[in-house]
């Protein structure tokens, strides 16, 4: 939510939930789009406690806070757009998780280059339109830890799209486990097993 709506900020957690306070600037937006909260949803079942998160494509940075404040150890919000750095910064502050959520001002694949024997991120979060995400989708198993499980979360695509988004997926070695809608929208579930040699 953002920052500038107290009402809804002073009603009562559910169980579960947390709260995110947004900024949202110029070219960013609260988190309402159905792709973002598919990936909250995600988040909110996957993470146990304790993970590595990467967040490529973080934007303003709202998954990124999410995953700590569910109780990830720590987030890398990695976001290529020199528009979105300062707002990720400001976002961090406002939900006081700047020391767990560090930030990476490239692409995943400038900072896969650096881990090839894998950075060690147990979830792989990544919401930005599929056509963006695919080239990136081979870099993923650098970020997953070496000869190890990863769990990837994806959306941005059209749900009407969904065989395609798994297809390309699939080729770059991850494991589909579900698929979920909201809308016109959908988000995909997978693994990263460590076998895959990419």
């Amino acid at each position: 939510m953002p920052p500038w709506r107290p009402t809804e900020r002073a009603k009562a957690l559910r169980p579960g939930e947390v709260e995110i306070i947004i900024e949202p600037g110029m070219a960013f937006r609260t988190g309402l789009h159905e792709t973002t909260r598919l990936c909250l949803r995600l988040l909110q079942r996957e993470i146990r406690g304790g993970e590595r998160v990467a967040d490529v494509g973080a934007g303003s940075g709202i998954l990124s806070i999410a995953a700590v404040k569910l109780g990830a150890r720590s987030a890398l919000a990695i976001e290529v757009d020199p528009e979105a750095h300062d707002n990720l910064h400001e976002n961090l502050r406002l939900n006081h998780v700047a020391r767990q959520v560090k930030m990476f001002k490239g692409d995943a694949a400038a900072y896969a280059s650096r881990h090839r024997r894998g950075a060690g991120f147990d979830l792989i979060v990544c919401n930005i339109l599929f056509e963006k995400m695919r080239p990136l989708l081979s870099h993923f198993n650098q970020l997953a830890p070496r000869n190890a499980a990863a769990t990837v979360i994806v959306s941005g695509f059209l749900w009407a799209k969904r065989h395609e988004a798994a297809a390309a997926l699939a080729a770059a070695g991850i494991e589909i486990t579900c698929a979920r809608r909201m809308k016109d929208w959908g988000a995909i579930l997978g693994k990263i097993t460590g076998r895959c040699g990419l």
